[in-house]
């Protein structure tokens, strides 16, 4: 192109033109230094500057752009001196230049002309260069914000967050580069503030990222210091260690909101129950409140007693009781540390559950069993009440056994209703509702006789 090799002459060329727009156009396409840019700022002046005084073309360039300054300083570019606004984008583009190198040096494929003009862009600009685990690139994009008076805190924020859930380096946060660009901006409010959005961004099985925000936080003094869900940021570190030695799958926000069973129910197995009791015993004193360890054992029997059920689904009844009264005795060690409640509401689903191929009397037998275990290792204290509650399901369930007196099973359907009565203690439903669905459903043509065999 001419312009790389005879600048004067491509100038004389250009000022032939009639349109400056033209020339607009010959700019756009060559690459943006500092000497293209001073050429255009010396073409627009000329252009416009001709107009008023043809011996402007005589004097050197630095005197005719300087002239040019004079004057936009003084006016308000019209509408139709396009001459005049595309001088001043090139004043614009000299007076930045220093902000475009940097960026072309870190060639981030921004458009350098638009950066210039358009204060959008150039703010989602620089909020995108701090989204990376470059400490150069942080420091660019800080340069950047100072320069156009962007929002400092927004820049780090965005740096932060990208390390701890954008990258697989979350310990870069503690690079003492970072702190520093921080310090500027972080006021204890400004730093609670930020500990707050950062920790509703990161998911509560990355312990690792919760780990570097904690220890970040708490290298800036603050007084008082930073709370977060009613524990310091010390505190959190020192929790934050036993949940990840406990296990790494825990969700520690959970726990924070008092989930407790929810954020461990995923691990919760016989291998992990002794190291989760400890971890719930070690909660801090406000979320302890909370804890029922009862209701741990309570949800690790129910979830062993569901894989009992997908395990024994096509066996025979012989097998099936043998398995239940197996599980019973494996399941004993936990029933004496279960509040009466828990111990009452897992029995009921062993007993009375129709995901058993279990006949009637079956169940009888494990009822039994459970009556000569607990008399013998629960609290005393408690025994009057577990033992009236397993009494009434023993009758209940000879009172079962008698309605093929008074009605012989002898359909699917009347098979179903054996079992929807069978399941009054799960169910909670009255007989009589049952009885009168049955009767007209046709199942049964009268519920009077096991109603009396029921109520006997």
């Amino acid at each position: 192109m001419v312009m790389g090799v005879d600048s004067v002459l491509a100038l004389r060329y250009l000022l032939c033109l009639k349109e400056v727009a033209a020339s607009e156009e010959c700019f756009n396409n060559i690459p943006l230094t500092r000497f293209t840019c001073r050429a255009a700022l010396l073409f627009f002046a000329l252009y416009h500057l001709r107009q008023l005084d043809p011996k402007v073309a005589h004097l050197p360039p630095y005197q005719v752009i300087k002239a040019m300054r004079h004057i936009v300083q003084r006016t308000v570019p019209t509408e139709s001196s396009s001459e005049v606004k595309l001088f001043l984008s090139y004043v614009q583009m000299e007076d930045q230049f220093s902000c475009i190198e940097q960026l072309k040096k870190f060639d981030c494929g921004v458009d350098v002309r638009r950066f210039v003009s358009d204060p959008v862009y150039r703010e989602d600009t620089v909020e995108g260069l701090a989204m990376t685990d470059s400490s150069e690139m942080l420091s660019l994009a800080l340069f950047l914000a100072e320069k156009y008076s962007l929002d400092i805190y927004q820049i780090v924020k965005q740096h932060a967050l990208t390390l701890l859930i954008g990258t697989n380096t979350p310990h870069k946060l503690l690079d003492s580069s970072i702190k520093t660009s921080c310090s500027q901006v972080f006021t204890p409010e400004v730093l609670t503030r930020f500990t707050a959005e950062l920790f509703s961004k990161i998911p509560g099985s990355n312990h690792q990222s919760l780990n570097a925000l904690f220890k970040f936080v708490q290298t800036f003094e603050s007084n008082p210091p930073i709370s977060l869900c009613n524990m310091t940021v010390k505190d959190h570190i020192k929790f934050l260690i036993k949940v990840t030695v406990t296990s790494p799958e825990i969700d520690y926000k959970s726990l924070l909101d008092g989930q407790l069973l929810e954020s461990i129910d995923p691990i919760l197995t016989e291998s992990s129950i002794q190291s989760l009791i400890r971890l719930l015993k070690s909660l801090p004193p406000h979320l302890k409140s909370g804890v029922n360890l009862s209701s741990v054992y309570h949800r690790l029997l129910m979830k062993n007693l569901n894989n009992y059920y997908q395990c024994s689904s096509s066996s025979t009844d012989s097998i099936v009781v043998d398995e239940l009264v197996e599980f019973f005795k494996k399941s004993t060690s936990y029933l004496s540390k279960m509040e009466v409640g828990h111990t009452t509401s897992f029995l009921k689903q062993m007993i009375f559950s129709n995901k058993f191929n279990v006949s009637v009397n079956s169940r009888g037998r494990v009822v039994t069993l459970a009556v000569q275990y607990l008399q013998q290792n629960v609290d005393q204290s408690e025994w009057p009440s577990l033992k009236a509650t397993l009494t009434s399901w023993q009758e209940h369930i000879r009172r079962v056994k008698q309605v093929d007196t008074v009605m012989p099973i002898e359909t699917s359907a009347q098979e179903h209703l054996l079992e929807e009565i069978l399941r009054i203690p799960v169910s909670e439903e009255k007989l009589e509702t049952i009885l009168d669905r049955a009767v007209e459903r046709r199942v049964i043509p009268t519920g009077k006789p096991i109603l009396t065999v029921m109520k006997c």
